[in-house]
């Protein structure tokens, strides 16, 4: 019986789906108050320069989502391969294509990148949130030699 391990932290869940949800709806509704309103009773906020600066902030809140929160990925590990997910649709790779998975540490969030080689031929990277205890604590897993070589944490 094939087992996998979920390594990825939950947090990749509220980072990737309900937190851009939420924030780009409520983003949303604040301009869509703004276009329906008529503009005396704005004050400030019916300005063209409000307007405009606001559309520029949403425009980059959008950006920031889709090149950082939205790359995360769910990883679950197992002694045949690494199952990637983006919550939607899976795939699953060997061990032997893997090529290093590096961790650098943004304020407050370790982020960690995994370098393999997929069916094709194509150099891919996927990002996610590491839950090392989850790593730690299966003993089959920390006893495979080429799972500790790509996690040293082991």
């Amino acid at each position: 019986m094939n087992r996998t391990y979920r390594i990825s932290s939950n947090a990749t869940l509220v980072l990737k789906i309900f937190f851009p949800t939420f924030s780009l709806v409520i983003m949303s509704c604040f301009f869509l108050v703004l276009l329906l309103v008529e503009k005396e009773y704005l004050g400030l906020l019916g300005t063209k320069a409000f307007m405009i600066t606001y559309v520029l902030i949403f425009l980059a809140v959008v950006l920031l989502f889709r090149f950082t929160i939205l790359r995360l990925s769910r990883v679950d590990i197992g002694l045949e391969g690494i199952d990637i997910s983006n919550y939607f649709t899976t795939r699953r790779i060997g061990w032997t294509s893997v090529q290093n998975v590096s961790e650098k540490r943004l304020f407050f969030v370790t982020i960690a990148r995994m370098h393999f080689t997929d069916l094709s031929g194509r150099q891919d990277t996927i990002y996610f949130l590491p839950h090392y205890l989850i790593i730690r604590d299966v003993e089959e897993l920390s006893k495979d030699p080429a799972i500790r070589t790509l996690f040293p944490i082991l």
